[in-house]
C-alpha cells in the first residue's frame, strides 16, 4: 500500500499535530505515522505448569501473538518456567495452545501483565485453540518525565508527582517515550494559592450617644478583607455603620468567607462599642432652711433625673462639697430679754418671737403717762415672775 504524498506545508502541518500531548492518557499521545498510535512499552509474563514435574510432553506448546508477531514456547523439564512476553500499550496478544497427546492433564499456564495481576489462567488439561485475546495495558505508560521547576516537587521524573508550594506556581513536565528523545511533548499546570481569610483583629470603640455615626470596618485592627458582613449583639443582620442614640451597645462582629480553594472557610472579628449618655444635672431646686436646721443634701434638692458623680460651687467658694449646713453660714436668732414694767393691765404669755431686739430707754415709776408710752404686752402685771420664767426657758 502507497500512503498519500503530502506538500512540506502539510508536513510541517503534520508534525506539529503529532506533537500534541495529553498528560490523562499518556499511552495515546503519540504518532508514528499517518495511521497509528505509537505505543508505550511494558513486560508480560507467561507462567506454564506442569504438576508431575517432568515439564510438557508428547508435543504439547503455547503460540503467543503480539500484534501479528508469533512466538511459542514449552516447558522442556521441571515443575514451572516464567516467560517474558514485551508488549505495547494497545498490542493485542493472542494465547494459541496445543494439547500433548497423553499426559495433558498435567499441564497448564497462566499470563500475568506488568504489575503481576493475572490477565488469564488456564485449566489443568488445557484444549487445543485459542485460549486468550485481549489487548495488552501498560499502566506506567512508559514514558520519560521531566517537571520543572523541581523545587517542591515530591519526585520530578515520575508522572504525577505531589506539589507543596507557599504561592501560585506554574509547573510544566516535558514527557517523551523511550528511545525517542526526539519527540517530546510539553503541558504545563498552573497551582493557584488562595490566602487565608483575614477578618483583621478586634477593635473597640466609645461614643457619645449624641455623636455622629461611625464606621466599623475602620475600628477593626490588622488588615481585614473588604466584603464580609457585621452583625449586631443579638445575631441580627447590620450595616456596618453604627448610629449612636439609634443602634445599641454591644459587640459587633465582622465575618469575612473565603473564596476559590478557601472558600468553605470563614473567620470573624468583632468591634465592642460603648456609648456614653448626655451629661443631666437634673432642675433646678429651691431651698428654705432655718439656722436651727440640720445639714442638707443639696443632690436631693434637684428636679428631674440629675446623673451621680457632678460637683458643686458656692455662691463664694469655687467648690463645694454639695452639703448645706445652715449653722455656720447664718447667725441663730437670740431674743432679747422682756422688760416687765409693774402693773400691767393685761397681761400675755411672752414668746421669744415677741421679744425685743433692741433696748429701749423707758422711764420708771407707776404714773399712767409712763403706761401709756408702753404697747400693751410690756405693761407692768403683777405676774411679772411668768414673764422672766418664759425668757429664762
Amino acid at each position: 500500500m502507497t500512503r498519500p504524498s503530502r506538500s512540506p506545508r502539510s508536513l510541517r502541518r503534520h508534525q506539529r499535530w503529532t506533537r500534541c500531548f495529553d498528560l490523562q492518557h499518556p499511552g495515546s499521545a503519540f504518532r508514528n505515522d499517518y495511521f497509528g498510535w505509537l505505543p508505550s512499552d511494558c513486560v508480560y509474563q507467561l507462567v506454564l505448569n506442569d504438576s508431575f514435574g517432568d515439564g510438557w510432553t508428547a508435543g504439547s506448546s503455547i503460540s503467543v501473538t503480539v500484534n501479528g508477531v508469533t512466538t511459542t514456547h514449552t516447558l522442556a523439564a521441571g515443575t514451572t518456567t516464567t516467560i517474558n512476553i514485551p508488549v505495547s500499550n494497545s498490542a493485542t496478544v493472542i494465547l494459541n495452545y496445543t494439547a500433548a497427546t497423553i499426559w495433558n492433564g498435567e499441564q497448564s499456564f497462566t499470563l500475568r501483565n506488568s504489575t503481576g495481576a493475572v490477565v488469564y489462567a488456564s485449566p489443568l488439561g488445557p484444549i487445543s485453540g485459542n485460549s486468550w485475546t485481549g489487548a495488552a495495558v501498560c499502566p506506567t505508560g512508559g514514558f520519560v518525565y521531566s517537571w520543572t521547576p523541581t523545587a517542591g516537587l515530591s519526585d520530578p521524573n515520575i508522572a504525577n508527582p505531589v506539589a507543596t508550594v507557599a504561592s501560585t506556581t506554574t509547573y510544566c513536565v516535558t514527557a517523551y517515550q523511550p528511545g525517542h528523545p526526539d519527540c517530546p511533548a510539553t503541558d504545563c499546570v498552573t497551582i493557584s494559592v488562595d490566602n487565608a481569610v483575614d477578618p483583621g483583629t478586634n477593635g473597640a470603640v466609645s461614643v457619645c450617644e449624641n455623636s455622629a455615626a461611625i464606621n466599623l470596618f475602620a475600628e477593626l485592627g490588622g488588615t481585614p478583607e473588604l466584603g464580609g458582613s457585621w452583625t449586631t449583639p443579638a445575631s441580627t443582620p447590620h450595616s456596618g455603620t453604627f448610629m449612636p442614640g439609634t443602634d445599641a451597645a454591644g459587640v459587633y462582629t465582622y465575618t469575612v468567607t473565603g473564596s476559590g480553594a478557601c472558600g468553605s472557610s470563614s473567620a470573624t472579628s468583632t468591634v465592642t462599642v460603648t456609648v456614653s449618655p448626655m451629661p443631666n444635672a437634673g432642675t433646678n431646686g429651691p431651698l428654705s432652711v432655718c439656722s436651727t436646721d440640720g445639714v442638707q443634701n443639696l443632690f436631693a434638692v434637684l428636679g428631674g433625673a440629675p446623673m451621680a458623680g457632678g460637683f458643686w460651687t458656692a455662691p463664694v467658694e469655687p467648690a463645694h462639697s454639695g452639703t448645706f449646713d445652715p449653722g455656720p453660714t447664718r447667725p441663730a436668732c437670740t431674743p432679747t430679754p422682756c422688760l416687765v414694767l409693774p402693773h400691767a393691765r393685761r397681761p400675755r404669755p411672752i414668746s421669744p418671737s415677741r421679744c425685743i431686739h433692741r433696748p429701749m430707754l423707758v422711764p420708771t415709776g407707776r404714773s399712767r403717762s409712763v403706761r401709756r408710752m408702753l404697747p400693751p404686752p410690756f405693761r407692768t402685771t403683777r405676774r411679772n415672775a411668768r414673764c422672766r420664767r418664759n425668757l429664762e426657758d
